[in-house]
């Protein structure tokens, strides 16, 4: 799992990636990885998780979708401003 976090910074322009694993029922652990203008630990904090300034992680509960809306929208804030 924690080799494919790496994989979308691979890609050409991408700041952040993050990858969702479900830990439990309506339980997600997120791995977040980030270039050098993005701090991992900063957003993951968000969410009471921590780690690197480019590797972290935390664990977000709801549904699936629920999950990606809520990183979804703190994302969009975090490149926003």
């Amino acid at each position: 799992f924690d080799g494919l976090a790496s994989i979308p910074l691979q890609v050409e322009g991408v700041e952040m990636g993050i990858t969702i694993k479900q830990r439990h029922e309506n339980v997600y652990k997120l791995s977040v990885r980030t270039t050098e203008k993005i701090d991992a630990s900063k957003f993951c904090q968000k969410f009471g998780g921590g780690g690197h300034i480019r590797a972290a992680g935390c664990e977000l509960t709801g549904t699936l979708e629920e999950v990606k809306a809520v990183i979804a929208q703190n994302a969009k804030e975090l490149f926003e401003g």
